[in-house]
């Protein structure tokens, strides 16, 4: 009798990006790294939330390889660590936790630049960006993205600085930000 391996796909970086572009659920991460272990009852009440939804909000982190659980009894307790089997899981948490630990309220700078990568059409965008400038025919050609599409994806990319345009030309920018710039080179490796 042959044995079955269960298949489990990779998380693509953009459905990463998606889950965590969640001001509660960045809230959750900056409460987890000052903590060992925190159990769904114990999180909920410190984020002042139903235990559904942080239960709900754990479990999504955990199966993005942001955090591992373990199930003590009838509870299950969670904390920051990084799936190995997911190879981009350690850089973005590390990035994450470094962008996190600001002394004032940084999530909605981590909220707005997550929402860059929450799309898999704008990691074709911008590695498509990152091997020479392009102008938009020469884009929807490369990236086979509808032209109306792109311009909204290229405005959003615009707006968050991981583009420029110059006359009809679009750019790639080397972001400053620290967190930009580990979320940029997550996307251009990362599969979509």
């Amino acid at each position: 009798m042959k044995s079955l391996l269960r298949f489990q796909p990779q998380p693509t970086f953009w459905r990463t990006c998606r889950v965590l572009a969640n001001h509660t659920r960045l809230k959750i991460l900056k409460h987890l790294m000052g903590q060992r272990e925190r159990a769904v009852s114990e999180v909920a009440s410190a984020m002042k939330i139903r235990a559904d939804l942080a239960s709900r909000y754990l479990r999504a982190m955990n199966a993005r390889g942001i955090l591992k659980a373990r199930p003590t009894g009838r509870f299950v307790r969670y904390r920051l660590a990084a799936d190995r089997t997911i190879p981009a899981a350690r850089p973005l948490l590390v990035s994450l936790q470094r962008a996190l630990s600001c002394k004032r309220d940084c999530t909605g700078n981590i909220f707005r630049l997550l929402t860059a990568f929450t799309h898999p059409r704008r990691q074709k965008i911008l590695t498509a960006l990152r091997e020479r400038p392009m102008t938009l025919q020469q884009l929807h050609v490369r990236t086979r993205v509808p032209q109306r599409a792109l311009r909204r994806h290229l405005m959003k990319l615009v707006r968050r600085k991981f583009v420029i345009v110059r006359g009809k030309t679009y750019h790639s920018v080397r972001p400053e930000d620290p967190l930009a710039r580990n979320l940029l080179a997550l996307a251009i490796v990362s599969p979509s």
